[in-house]
């Protein structure tokens, strides 16, 4: 299956998903992850996985339709790139621009995982707030900053 690769750095190794037949949602098994691809797809930004199926049903067969799911709910996450954290002093922090553009706070991130110079956080970051990411390490409390004329 493919997954967006942002949900990788959230993800325990030993993830546990639900596999259903969308022909009979009703025949399910277990899917272990066996295979994670090592880059994502250029155009979905997705990772290709390999799973194991845990005995079977025999309506399983090569070829089938499935659906997957989480066996555990996934808490919602933002992931950043690495160079956003800010570790100091025992705690990860992000620099917050303020609405106006002007200026930047420190606030203090729980960081859930980090892969591939991704960092997922899982509190701290609220939807539509904008994060420095990088120069992280040169600024201080109010500092006022310049954001790109684009900014993403």
């Amino acid at each position: 299956m493919d997954i967006p690769e942002d949900l990788l750095g959230a993800m325990p190794r030993d993830e546990r998903f639900t596999v259903a037949l969308q022909s009979a949602p009703e025949v399910t098994a277990t899917g272990t992850v066996r295979e994670v691809a090592p880059f994502a797809d250029a155009s979905t930004r997705t990772r290709r996985i390999r799973m194991t199926l845990q005995d079977p049903p025999a309506a399983f067969r090569l070829g089938a339709t499935i659906t997957v799911d989480l066996t555990r709910k996934v808490a919602p996450h933002v992931v950043l790139p690495e160079t956003a954290i800010l570790s100091a002093e025992g705690r990860d922090a992000v620099w917050i621009v303020d609405a106006a553009g002007t200026r930047v706070a420190r606030r203090p991130v729980e960081v859930a995982g980090r892969r591939h110079g991704f960092a997922a956080l899982t509190a701290g970051v609220e939807p539509g707030e904008r994060v420095v990411v990088a120069g992280t390490h040169s600024l201080g409390e109010g500092q006022t900053v310049r954001l790109a004329d684009e900014a993403l």
